[in-house]
């Protein structure tokens, strides 16, 4: 007689891993719902080049053998969306632990996160973004657990993990550079320093085999917008010798042409031509410092435009809603399917017909999944506000956690901070999902804050 295998009753499952598998099934149902992912016109742009038997380390080397590899040469994205959700949603859960939390709630706040379309929708798009907050979660939560002094033999690996994550996008590289300065001053471990420079490199000359360089010198188009911004107004001080060096990069018509700051390269579009890439460094710069130094007013605001999602209020003004926030004007007047006027939080089509499905029993899961998205897209200068969701990330650690040495709340958030400082250094446009980390780990901690408030204040109640 065979002996029945024993069955262990759903009761005596914790409560923590019923509610870590439902964030598990919340994470899934974005995943099937929005199959076979979303993908936007960068990554478009890398598919494209494939076809042609092209490469370019536009976004990083790294990224496009992504791409290269998970869409089988541009064929389909259901495997690249799967290995965005699973490593994104992984570091979540890592990062959620490393908080000093009760399990059960913070199980729970698990699940409600992954059940966000802030979570859910941005986990499945094809973007460079997604792996860069997985990064900057894996980093943030490696600090944590260094600040408590509780950690475990997995974050030996953390960083490592995190790197391979940050080296999918360029501005991964300056967090790397942070990371290993944290390393540095933190740890004081000079060996460990140098044993994550030389896995970075590795990964970096490996990953570069056959990726084709871009000519395009890009680390020039941040200052070159700052300067279409300072050559078109009517009273920027500005003097011949320097216009006489403007000129052999465009025609001084093109630098006075109006257009807006708040997108560089809609501002650098018509500067583009085969002089930038032969412009020399220090040429360019001492005309930039001359020209700034001058203006500075102008200079200042076009970086604000720039990475208005990234600054925090009420210092600074918000970015600008994708819906029209004038209800006088007809629903739609002039914008896409999505009634964008501005930059999206949620990125909601697949804008590569060639990856589109149309399968009957997803459509009513993807309208569930896509309402959701546009519900957080049309109140996108709320939710997409990094700088807003900073607040309560700074609050929670003052607060809760009850840390006030400026310095080792640095030392807990250098990715963060770092990451708002380059957007607005040298950010290219407001885009939320630049600041996706921010925005995420900020409703993370409101979340928390909100369940302990309501937990002193249940306990209050019962003492009476």
């Amino acid at each position: 007689m065979v002996k029945k295998m024993d069955l262990v009753p759903m009761r005596n499952i914790s409560v923590e891993s019923k509610w870590l598998v439902a964030s598990g099934l919340a994470s899934l149902f974005w995943y099937v719902s929005l199959f076979p992912g979303r993908i936007g016109s960068d990554p478009v742009q890398a598919v494209q080049l494939m076809e042609k038997n092209q490469s370019t380390d536009w976004w990083s080397a790294f990224y496009f053998w992504f791409l290269r590899i998970t869409t089988f040469d541009g064929k389909s994205i259901w495997l690249a969306s799967l290995l965005s959700i699973i490593p994104i949603y992984f570091s979540l859960i890592y990062f959620l632990y490393s908080l000093p939390e009760n399990k059960n709630r913070t199980a729970k706040i698990a699940f409600l996160i992954c059940l966000s379309p802030l979570f859910g929708n941005f986990a499945v798009n094809i973007n460079h973004g997604t792996f860069f907050t997985a990064g900057i979660f894996l980093l943030i939560g490696f600090s944590l657990r260094n600040f408590f002094n509780k950690s475990k033999s997995i974050d030996t690996y953390i960083p490592f993990i995190a790197i391979l994550f940050l080296l999918n996008s360029k501005t991964g590289y300056f967090i790397i550079v942070s990371f290993l300065v944290y390393v540095v001053l933190h740890k004081k471990k000079l060996f460990l320093t140098i044993i994550y420079i030389l896995f970075s490199i590795l990964v970096f000359l490996i990953t570069n085999v056959g990726v084709t360089k871009s000519p395009t010198p890009m680390h020039f188009f941040p200052f070159i917008a700052d300067l279409k911004c300072v050559t078109q107004h009517p009273e920027a001080r500005i003097a011949p010798s320097e216009w006489a060096y403007l000129t052999t990069i465009a025609q001084k018509e093109k630098w006075k042409e109006p257009i807006s700051c708040s997108n560089m390269d809609v501002a650098i579009e018509d500067l583009r031509g085969p002089h930038l890439e032969q412009l020399d460094s220090g040429e360019f710069f001492k005309n930039y410092l001359s020209i700034a130094l001058k203006n500075p007013a102008v200079i200042i605001q076009a970086h604000l435009q720039r990475s208005s999602m990234a600054m925090p209020p009420p210092f600074f003004q918000g970015p600008q809603n994708q819906v029209d926030r004038n209800i006088d004007n007809p629903v739609g007047l002039n914008t896409n399917i999505a009634l964008q006027v501005g930059p999206e939080v949620l990125h909601p089509s697949i804008d590569y017909t060639d990856f589109k499905v149309n399968s009957q029993f997803l459509k009513p899961l993807e309208s569930i999944a896509l309402f959701a998205s546009f519900m957080i897209n049309q109140a996108s200068w709320f939710w997409g506000w990094g700088g807003l969701w900073l607040w309560p990330i700074f609050v929670y650690i003052v607060f809760r956690i009850k840390e006030r040495d400026f310095l080792k709340v640095i030392n807990i958030t250098y990715p963060i901070i770092v990451t708002h400082l380059l957007l607005f250094a040298i950010g290219p446009i407001p885009a939320p999902r630049y600041v996706m980390s921010t925005i995420l780990i900020g409703n993370i901690l409101l979340l928390y804050l909100i369940a302990n408030l309501l937990q002193k204040t249940k306990s209050k109640g019962s003492d009476v």
